[in-house]
């Protein structure tokens, strides 16, 4: 994804989370905020904003450290 497309769905924040409900729409914006998530045994994610995330300020909302808790299977996340 280039950066402008990444920009324009960041900038566009709600409208992308609208739109983004089925098909590749949140791997898209998954794209677009992340260059990368490093997950350690299912617990512990780490995660590396894109440069324009930063830019938009999403390194002042997301926590530096991101604790993911996995049920067994049925998709609970907390």
């Amino acid at each position: 994804m280039s950066a402008t497309w990444r920009a324009v769905y960041l900038r566009e924040l709600s409208t992308t989370w609208r739109k983004a409900d089925g098909g590749p729409g949140r791997r898209m914006l998954t794209e677009a905020l992340f260059s990368r998530i490093e997950v350690l045994g299912g617990r512990e994610a780490t995660i590396h904003l894109t440069d324009e995330a930063v830019a938009y300020g999403f390194a002042a909302a997301i926590p530096d450290r991101l604790d993911v808790t996995v049920g067994y299977g049925r998709g609970e996340r907390s």
